[in-house]
C-alpha cells in the first residue's frame, strides 16, 4: 500500500466509528477529505457522505443533515446523499424537500451501483406509506437496477 493512501484512514475512520468514537472516526474523514483533490468531486461527496452517516450513529442530526448537504454542494446528483438527506427530511417532517430529493435519487438511475442497490431497498422501507408516488419511483429504480446487475452476471 502507498504511504499517501487514504484506505487505512477510511477504515480506521469506520474502526472508530463502530467503538462509538465519534469525533476520532470524523477526524480521519477530515484528513481524508482535505488530501482528496478538487478535480474527484465524487470521493468529496462520498467521505461527506461518511461523515454525515457518523453523525447520525452519534446522534447528531443536524449535524448529519449540514454533511449531507455539504456532499449535494460538491456532487448534486449523488444518488445514495440524497436518499440518506431525503429520509432524514422525511423523518423531520420536511415532506416537500424530502419528496424532491427522493425523486431525484430515482431520477439518477445510471450512476446506481451495486452499493447503492441496498441504499434504494433501505429508503423504500422507510419511505412512509402517504409517500406512495416517492416510494413507487424508488423501488422502479431499484427493481430497473437489480435486473441490470443480474443480466451482468
Amino acid at each position: 500500500m502507498e504511504p499517501q493512501s487514504d484506505i487505512p484512514i477510511f477504515y480506521l475512520g469506520w474502526a472508530l466509528a463502530d467503538a462509538s468514537r465519534f469525533d476520532d472516526a470524523l477526524d480521519h474523514f477530515a484528513r481524508a477529505l482535505g488530501r482528496s483533490p478538487d478535480s474527484l468531486p465524487a470521493l468529496k461527496a462520498q467521505l461527506l457522505l461518511h461523515m454525515g452517516l457518523i453523525e447520525q450513529r452519534a446522534g447528531r442530526p443536524a449535524a448529519a443533515e449540514a454533511r449531507f448537504r455539504q456532499a449535494l454542494g460538491v456532487d448534486p446528483e449523488h444518488p445514495v446523499v440524497l436518499i440518506r438527506l431525503g429520509t432524514a427530511l422525511l423523518h423531520r417532517g420536511e415532506t416537500a424537500e424530502a419528496q424532491r430529493l427522493l425523486e431525484g435519487a430515482a431520477q439518477v438511475g445510471p450512476r446506481w451501483g451495486v452499493y447503492d442497490a441496498g441504499e434504494l431497498r433501505e429508503a423504500v422501507a422507510r419511505i412512509p406509506a402517504g409517500a406512495g408516488v416517492v416510494r413507487g419511483r424508488l423501488a422502479h429504480a431499484l427493481a430497473g437496477l437489480l435486473r441490470r446487475h443480474r443480466q451482468l452476471e
